[in-house]
């Protein structure tokens, strides 16, 4: 039942060949692949929904095509329903994974605009601000980064990013304490957990 068979293995693409500034990106994103793939297809698939007008190259089997063709399909769908929340979540975590970085900081901000700021959408809106600040963490990041994690403690990208603003504000102890916590609650096989020990090795 899950979409995401057609695009996890894209998804992954930076984690298998190895690039490190963007391994960060696709750690975070692949925390939220099932809910993409599930969720995107409930969202394009709800039978209670008015049929769009879609290309050729658009229609058919949605476990089938790229990534580029279901954001296509989703930006249409909330062309339809611009107040559906969840579909603005849907395409933020999309636009994330594609490194549209950019636009997936205006889903996320719509998201919250639309009284659903929770803790991913806050943590979602930081790492589009960082990504398009070529990994600086502004003030506003830190600010939407805390209250992700006054919302949910155990938000990893938020946990993630969190050290990383520790580290560049000089507070190398703090951002030791994070990844130390995150790092205790994952196993020693994921890449997460590689990325982890290298920064805390380099750490004091």
């Amino acid at each position: 039942m899950l979409v995401g068979f057609a695009i996890i293995w894209w998804l992954v693409a930076p984690l298998r060949f190895g690039v490190q500034t963007q391994k960060t990106t696709a750690l975070a994103v692949l925390a939220v692949v099932p809910l993409l793939a599930s969720g995107t297809y409930m969202f394009l698939g709800q039978p209670n929904q008015p049929d769009q007008p879609l290309s050729p190259r658009l229609e058919g089997d949605l476990k089938r095509l790229p990534p580029g063709a279901i954001l296509v399909r989703l930006e249409q769908k909330l062309r339809a329903n611009p107040d559906d929340a969840n579909g603005w979540r849907l395409l933020a975590r999309l636009r994330d994974s594609l490194e549209m970085h950019d636009l997936a900081a205006d889903a996320w901000q719509r998201v919250i605009e639309l009284g659903q700021g929770d803790s991913e959408a806050r943590a979602g809106l930081a790492q589009a601000l960082i990504e398009i600040d070529s990994g600086v963490v502004s003030e506003v990041a830190v600010a939407l980064l805390d209250d992700a994690l006054a919302m949910d403690d155990t938000n990893m990208m938020a946990q993630f990013w969190r050290g990383v603003a520790h580290q560049q504000q000089g507070e190398e102890a703090k951002a030791r304490v994070l990844w130390q916590a995150l790092r205790a609650k994952l196993p020693d096989d994921i890449p997460l957990s590689r990325v982890l020990d290298q920064r805390l090795q380099k750490t004091p």
